[in-house]
């Protein structure tokens, strides 16, 4: 039997390339089970059987468990012996945890997946903890009523969701039909609709103070940090929250900052279940202390992976992550966890990153312009293309994304510039 990965992808993309050149990397063979793709869907499917050494594609845009287990078995009877699996897409997160209980991989339990992405039960559970001062409960035209009543600042979300998806500050008007619009919205979108569904909303405290990202690996209940960005730009619009541009480290991060931030994260995940995998936690530097915004038990999105790369001296979490999953033995799982430790060790570290996010408003795209300036991005991608019509939606829409790397020490001369500078780096001019 010849061992490979799985990989699951979302309508053929869910960071594919990334993905497949990390499990090369590891010296794995890669296999594909992906959901249709949207649009040219055998144009995309071409594109990853390039990638990989087996593909299979499901009926449907949302994987499902059996898509999952007649996969698997159909590839045992062509001679693969399946490793591990891993998926980015936090829509398969619980699928990825199911496949490697089946595979004897140490991960996540299904349950606990199900747990962290629930944001009313994570928030009910640090209270019970102690490690939480922020109020939450269910949306209903009562309670948000009685927010707006009491003059408490609030935020509405989905219960579970992605992309800061329905995500906006409780402002007058607000209401559970308003809401319920936003919910069917994500049930038409065949991108989000199996993640998102028709949710439930919540309501909790509005946070104030900086906020940040922190980048998880725990191994056997340990917790190591491996980045942290502060989120420089962070823009609240109507129905979504764009984060437009970071940098990691922070600023003035200080050792004993990183050491409280490190005992705190460790005291989160442990209390909330988490013991295996690969994280990206969202909180903010409130008065009181950290406050958590959510867990993502995966992969952070954007460039948060290179961005941590910059740092790790060239390895990526995706690399730290498959090394985690495709252990062996104890004395495979021991030196991964001594390397993640020499890592949390010494943060912050040398050398320093930033990105930036540039998103699309409604319309039509008449042409996309790309700006130099002398420090030239390490990274630039374009997602979109002329002729493209971006329609009105309660989500972020990227144009394009960027990444510099710089020596730490030069940050508060570089910084400045960059957030000049990269502004213009990629700006979409539209038809109307």
């Amino acid at each position: 039997m010849k061992r490979a990965i799985i990989l699951l992808s979302h309508c053929g993309y869910s960071f594919m390339e990334d993905l497949t050149a990390a499990a090369r990397r590891q010296g794995q063979a890669v296999l594909i089970l992906s959901s249709a793709p949207l649009g040219a869907a055998s144009e995309r499917l071409d594109a990853l059987a390039g990638l990989a050494d087996g593909v299979r594609a499901a009926s449907g845009h949302q994987l499902e468990e059996a898509d999952l287990l007649q996969a698997i078995d159909a590839w045992r009877g062509q001679g693969w012996e399946p490793a591990a699996c891993v998926s980015v897409w936090e829509g398969y997160r619980r699928l990825m945890a199911q496949a490697n209980a089946l595979l004897g991989v140490p991960d996540l339990a299904p349950d606990t997946v199900d747990n962290l992405t629930d944001k009313h039960w994570l928030r009910q559970r640090l209270q019970a903890l102690g490690l939480s001062q922020t109020r939450t409960e269910l949306a209903s035209d009562a309670s948000l009523e009685a927010w707006l009543s009491e003059g408490r600042p609030g935020f509405v979300k989905p219960r579970r969701g992605l992309a800061s998806f329905g995500a906006s500050k409780l402002r007058p008007g607000l209401n559970m039909a308003r809401l319920s619009e936003i919910g069917e919205e994500a049930s038409r979108d065949p991108l989000y609709a199996g993640l998102i569904g028709n949710p439930q909303f919540i309501i909790e405290d509005y946070l104030d103070g900086p906020e940040f990202s922190f980048e998880v690996m725990m191994q056997a209940g340990r917790a190591y940090l491996l980045g942290v960005h502060h989120k420089l730009q962070v823009t609240e619009q109507e129905h979504t929250v764009l984060e437009e541009c970071c940098v990691s480290p922070p600023l003035d991060w200080e050792p004993s900052q990183a050491d409280g931030a490190r005992q705190w994260l460790q005291a989160v995940l442990h209390g909330c279940g988490a013991d295996w995998g690969c994280f990206h936690l969202e909180a903010r530097l409130c008065a009181s202390g950290w406050e958590l915004i959510e867990i993502n038990p995966r992969v952070g999105g954007s460039l948060i992976s290179p961005s941590v790369a910059v740092q790790c001296d060239g390895r990526n979490l995706l690399d730290f992550w498959l090394k985690q999953l495709l252990a062996a033995d104890s004395g495979q799982q021991l030196q991964a966890g001594s390397e993640l430790a020499a890592l949390d060790s010494e943060y912050p570290r040398r050398r320093a990153s930033f990105f930036r996010a540039y998103f699309c408003r409604p319309g039509t795209i008449d042409s996309i312009e790309r700006n130099e300036h002398p420090h030239a991005p390490d990274q630039l991608q374009c997602f979109l293309q002329s002729g493209q019509t971006i329609t009105e939606g309660a989500r972020e829409v990227f144009l394009g994304q960027a990444l510099w790397s710089f020596d730490y020490q030069s940050r508060h001369e570089v910084i400045p510039e960059l957030l000049r500078a990269s502004s213009r780096t990629l700006v979409a001019h539209y038809a109307d």
